[in-house]
């Protein structure tokens, strides 16, 4: 397989995690041979993790500046209580008063000392608590594909300083990157459903004009995504399985590419369409199901491992 980009694209939600966008990278990471992500929920998490770790690494001087920018008056959440954040933020006001001073006395270079140490231990103790959550969302996942140089990840700019206003500027950018994909030559789109909503509303209006060959590329990865929601297995998989199954069961994923090419030529209709989930129903049951079945069995067999029962020699 050479040369075959997929993006995935997985509009903002009410939940802070990346479980759909993992459903949707592990199946075209199967499927394809470089994979880029955008995702608004995707972007946060990353930028959050990139923020504490620079946090923890920064300068005494840049740490203070790094508090007072990014958590304000906010800082009760990484605290025992409210009168441990208020103790914490008047360390600040004296460890700023102190590195401003040219001329200290020991007490005072005691107490920068120690004020010190303890911004950087509450720098790191935010830095485990925002990767246990980034990993709890499920960010870890995306991580390890991306270290492999399969997956890359598009981010969003989160500049905006007006909060009333950003959730329509991240939606924009958004649509911005949804447009481009689909407008552009090559790429392969898959979306989630919600947006493919936000697609089909966007022709409807004449907003967005889409080519016969991006209609088509847009069948064949639909028809993907809806085949191997029908592996469980794929979806409980670990992504490290999932990325080792896509190399040692290359064999069956290039017959598996052939057969969805050949036959979503049938389907008429887009991802995005009101038919196309009746088109894949349709074009599974007649066509691909003992294919898409071989290679659950495939699956099956690299990662399910049987134990014997205890007591048996």
């Amino acid at each position: 397989m050479n040369g075959f980009h997929i993006t995935v694209a997985v509009a903002p939600h009410g939940k802070i995690d990346v479980d759909r966008e993992l459903e949707l990278v592990k199946a075209a990471l199967l499927y394809g041979d470089k994979v880029t992500l955008c995702s608004p929920n995707a972007t946060m998490l990353s930028e959050i993790l990139d923020f504490t770790r620079i946090g923890a690494n920064s300068s005494p001087q840049a740490q203070v500046d790094l508090f007072e920018a990014a958590f304000g008056g906010s800082l009760e959440g990484f605290f025992g209580s409210k009168e441990e954040a208020e103790q914490f933020k008047d360390f600040l006001r004296q460890y700023k008063s102190l590195l401003k001073k040219r001329r200290l006395s020991k007490p005072e270079l005691l107490l920068r000392g120690k004020i010190g140490a303890g911004i950087r231990k509450a720098w790191n103790n935010i830095r485990e608590v925002m990767e246990a959550r980034a990993s709890d969302a499920g960010m870890d996942e995306l991580v390890r594909a991306s270290k492999d140089g399969l997956l890359d990840l598009q981010k969003l700019a989160l500049d905006h300083h007006k909060p009333e206003t950003f959730p329509d500027y991240l939606v924009m950018q958004y649509l911005n990157v949804v447009g481009g994909v689909l407008t552009g030559a090559g790429e392969y789109p898959l979306f989630d459903d919600p947006t493919s909503d936000l697609v089909k509303a966007q022709i409807g209006e004449g907003m967005l004009s889409i080519s016969d060959a991006t209609r088509d590329r847009s069948a064949q990865l639909g028809l993907v995504a809806s085949l191997f929601e029908r592996l469980p297995v794929l979806s409980s998989a670990s992504m490290e399985e999932g990325l080792e199954a896509r190399s040692e069961l290359a064999s069956y994923l290039t017959r598996f590419r052939a057969a969805v090419i050949a036959y979503s030529d049938k389907i008429a209709n887009a991802q995005w369409d009101d038919d196309f989930a009746a088109d894949a129903e349709r074009v599974f049951h007649g066509e691909v199901e003992p294919t898409i079945l071989a290679i659950e069995e495939a699956i099956e067999e690299k990662l399910l491992v049987v134990e014997e029962p205890e007591g048996i020699a």
